[in-house]
């Protein structure tokens, strides 16, 4: 590999992957192709250079598969801190609702102001 890319070969394709054939229970194999230390080298190294783009520019901060330092821990906790953020959410629509009948003023809720809305809408 080193040669040819020393040499600017056109053609930079790997070796074959090795084929070896795991049993499985039922009886039948499954293939398996282990690549050569050189081909593993050229893929990592390749995941070394576009990776850290692609976590920059392309994943969302709350996408967790298939990405380092991220898995079910992290997707627990993406759900947990959701949930107790539509909680506290809920709790301070809840507390000025309740301000305004102290008050005896009105509170309308985006909920209720689009059902306004669309019964407006729909008597003109």
């Amino acid at each position: 590999m080193r040669r040819a890319v020393a040499h600017g070969a056109d053609d930079l394709s790997g070796e074959p992957a090795k084929r070896v054939y795991i049993p499985k229970k039922d009886g039948k194999k499954r293939p398996l192709g282990i690549p050569t230390i050189e081909d593993r080298i050229v893929q990592q190294s390749v995941v070394n250079v576009l990776q850290p783009k692609f976590e920059e520019l392309l994943f969302h901060n709350w996408s967790v598969g298939y990405r380092p330092n991220r898995g079910v821990k992290r997707a627990l906790q993406i759900i947990l801190w959701n949930e107790e953020m539509t909680i506290k959410q809920k709790r301070k629509q809840q507390n000025k609702i309740k301000r305004a009948k102290e008050k005896g003023e009105e509170y309308y809720t985006p909920h209720r102001l689009q059902k306004m809305q669309n019964a407006w809408n729909a008597s003109s």
